[in-house]
């Protein structure tokens, strides 16, 4: 959470790298889940920035339920975000993400329900510190 609010537009990249690198540390699905939200959240804040008029966020407002069908749409929003955003030098940035968005998918599915609905508030937390 303390490098989503800490982020700067100018290194967005270089944090996303960081945090992409870190993953395939985590190998409890909660801890991975956690950390691939704040991936997939910065990642969104650094497609808006290079996109003139791209508000990935206000199509995660109007997509959250408050259920857990909202942490299997953040992926494809944050994947599509970055495609959107005419990003020329992200596709390894883009193939890193995909990859460890399948992961992602995986690890949540071992997740019960309680720990998937206590994902969302921390997704709601790191949506505020970006904010």
């Amino acid at each position: 959470m303390r490098k989503l609010r800490t982020a700067r537009e100018s290194d967005y990249r270089e944090i996303l790298n960081d945090l992409l690198a870190s993953l395939p540390e985590a190998s409890a699905p909660l801890t991975f889940c956690t950390e691939m939200i704040g991936v997939l959240l910065l990642n969104m804040k650094r497609a808006r920035a290079r996109a003139g008029g791209l508000n990935p966020f206000r199509v995660l407002a109007a997509l959250r339920t408050g259920s857990t069908a909202e942490l299997e749409t953040l992926p494809a929003l944050s994947v599509g975000a970055t495609l959107t955003a005419d990003d020329e030098g992200g596709i390894s940035l883009t193939r890193r993400l995909l990859a460890q968005a399948r992961r992602y998918q995986l690890n949540l599915s071992r997740l019960s329900e309680d720990t998937r609905l206590a994902l969302i508030q921390f997704l709601e937390e790191a949506l505020a510190a970006l904010d």
